[in-house]
């Protein structure tokens, strides 16, 4: 996934990990991915923003 990027609603985005478990964040929407908030191997917090995407509608 890079900035550019198009995406579809359901989508894989990212791979969490959390506590050894793996988890699949997918996109709520179609769009393209404007900004990429988090790199691999950052420690997040909850609440944290990870990427933007820009709607098709905008």
């Amino acid at each position: 996934m890079k900035t550019g990027d198009k995406v579809e609603k359901g989508q894989n985005l990212l791979v969490k990990e959390a506590m050894k478990m793996n988890h699949s964040i997918l996109s709520n929407q179609d769009g393209i991915v404007e900004e990429i908030y988090v790199q691999e191997g950052d420690q997040l917090e909850t609440g944290t923003s990870l990427l933007f995407i820009k709607s098709g509608d905008e």
